[in-house]
């Protein structure tokens, strides 16, 4: 087996440097792909319970298919949020 010259040991040095650095780009990308996407899920539990307590604190009467989708909603959301952010992020 030849052995390396020092050109060539550089060379691959310098491959593996932009190898690593292409890497490091795409994680930085991904991590902030994933807060965009735990601030979204954060919001719409947010929303879907201050609609859910609006309705159930409304003097006026609300279409029971409205609360059955805002309750749906606020209930998948909480569940997403605690299994998707509270625990993985643990």
């Amino acid at each position: 087996m030849a052995e390396l010259t020092s050109q060539e040991y550089l060379d691959m040095c310098s491959q593996l440097q932009d190898i690593l650095k292409k890497n490091e780009e795409k994680t930085e990308k991904a991590e902030e792909k994933l807060l965009e996407y735990k601030k979204f899920a954060i919001t719409t539990y947010g929303v879907a319970r201050m609609v859910s307590q609006l309705m159930d604190n409304s003097e006026q009467p609300v279409d029971i298919e409205v609360m059955i989708l805002v309750d749906s909603l606020r209930s998948y959301a909480s569940q997403f949020t605690e299994d998707n952010i509270i625990r993985w992020s643990e």
